[in-house]
């Protein structure tokens, strides 16, 4: 006997959120966690539009943004996400 257990919905209650400029040096991101879920969108004049939308194979429950400097001169941007 084999179970099989799916989500009937996507998770619709934010856990953690933060803004930054992740896509570009220019753009206003939004950063969204849902529970296994991460969204994050653009902020556009238009309003908020959609960039990214995925799962994660565990609960999301910390978020970290940075920026530095690297050989050469150049910025890097990371996130990283603690998951449990």
């Amino acid at each position: 006997m084999y179970n099989y257990v799916v989500t009937a919905h996507k998770p619709s209650a934010v856990h953690l959120s933060l803004t930054a400029n992740f896509t570009g040096p220019k753009d206003k991101n939004l950063i969204v966690t849902k529970s296994n879920w991460l969204v994050i969108y653009l902020l556009t004049p238009e309003g908020l539009q959609p960039i990214l939308e995925t799962a994660v194979c565990a609960a999301v429950c910390g978020v970290c943004f940075g920026v530095g400097v690297v050989m050469g001169g150049s910025l890097m941007r990371w996130c990283a996400f603690v998951c449990v």
